[in-house]
């Protein structure tokens, strides 16, 4: 399965090659290229340029200790706009629940206030009480 830098990472090479055509990277400008949030150093790099390789998102053409030459795959483009669509249909979801529980909140405060006003204009607990 992959994680959140394995998208990234791919997400930094769709960005970088141009078309379809083949780049070479070095494994030490991928590290610089990727956010330091995700802690990827020259092994994480490597695991997960062989984990989408596994995955068929990357083409890889030869494959060093220094050095890689790689291209984006199709299946690896339609991946990272999927992820992206999605994280957007989550944030309007978040959004809309947001709403709906602000909205909630203050009708239901609205009418627990209606109940009390309500209450204390009929004579307050006395009317229950007899």
């Amino acid at each position: 399965m992959l994680d959140k830098r394995c998208f990234a990472l791919l997400s930094l090479i769709i960005a970088e090659c141009n078309g379809s055509d083949y780049k070479i990277f070095s494994i030490g400008e991928l590290v610089e290229l990727t956010p330091v949030r995700l802690g990827l150093d020259d092994e994480g790099v490597k695991q997960a340029l062989t984990s989408l390789s596994e995955h068929e998102l990357i083409s890889i053409k030869y494959f060093d200790d220094g050095e890689v030459c790689l291209r984006p795959l199709i299946k690896g483009r339609v991946a990272i706009e999927n992820l992206e669509e999605k994280e957007i249909s989550e944030r309007l979801f978040k959004r809309k629940f947001m709403f709906y529980s602000f909205l909630g909140a203050f009708m239901g405060a609205f009418l627990a206030s209606l109940a009390f006003y309500f209450i204390s204009f009929l004579g307050g607990a006395k009317c229950f009480l007899g």
